[in-house]
This record gives C-alpha cells, structure tokens and sequence, in this order.
C-alpha cells in the first residue's frame, strides 16, 4: 500500500445508493492518473459513526505502520516519507488527512477512534 499512497493523495467518495452486491459508493483515485477508473473501487461505508452523504472528500492520505490498536499513536511515523524535523524525526502527519490502516489485532472502532484521537479526518481500513 506505501506505493500507493506515495503516488495517491487525493482521494474521494461518491455515493452510489444501494446495489444488489451491497456496495454502497465507490472510492475514486485521481491521482496519479494510472489508478484511475472510470467506475472507481467498490467501497463499504462503516457500520458506525455519521456518514457524511452526498459529498466527496479529497485529503492527503498516509498509511500508518501501527495496528494503531494502542492508546499511543505515533503520527511521526507511517507513509509517505515527510520531511524531518530538527530532532531528526519525520514531520507529523500535517491536518486534515486520511489514514489507511490493516485490519486485524483489535476492533474496526478501537482503531478509528484511535485515527480520530490522532488527527484523521477520514479512515480507510484495508
């Protein structure tokens, strides 16, 4: 995913109502120009939480290499590489932004809520 994400900032949601495979809106990638398709990615909106319908969103996305499972998050690590700062750590991830997550290791809402606590504006679990 960290090329991906490297490559991708911008993304956005376009709701699609309800189709008989239950996918509800699709998730488009305008860039880079080559993940782009016409249809978009199919995309299941969470369970919990206020979805924010008919609208999009477009936000830096960055990938965290943490289970973010913990009550600790670190917002200097993850992808893409961000400058570094004079302690020589990265940058944090500068808000608002998207995080994409690996599932497994705790519940879809401890890990959303621990996004939100560390600054997400929007989570994509993978």
């Amino acid at each position: 995913y960290a090329s991906l994400l490297l490559l991708s900032p911008l993304t956005s949601a376009r709701e699609l109502g309800d189709t008989p495979d239950n996918v509800l809106s699709r998730l488009e990638i305008h860039i880079p120009q080559k993940l782009f398709r016409q249809d978009g990615y199919e995309h299941r909106e969470a369970l919990f939480g206020f979805p924010p319908y008919g609208g999009s969103i477009a936000q830096m996305v960055y990938y965290a290499d943490s289970d973010l499972c913990g009550d600790t998050i670190d917002t200097r690590k993850g992808y893409p590489i961000r400058p570094l700062d004079d302690t020589k750590k990265m940058e944090p991830w500068p808000t608002p932004f998207i995080l994409m997550l690996d599932r497994g290791g705790c519940t879809f809402v401890q890990k959303v809520r621990n996004a939100q606590k560390s600054g997400a504006a929007g989570v994509i679990v993978a």
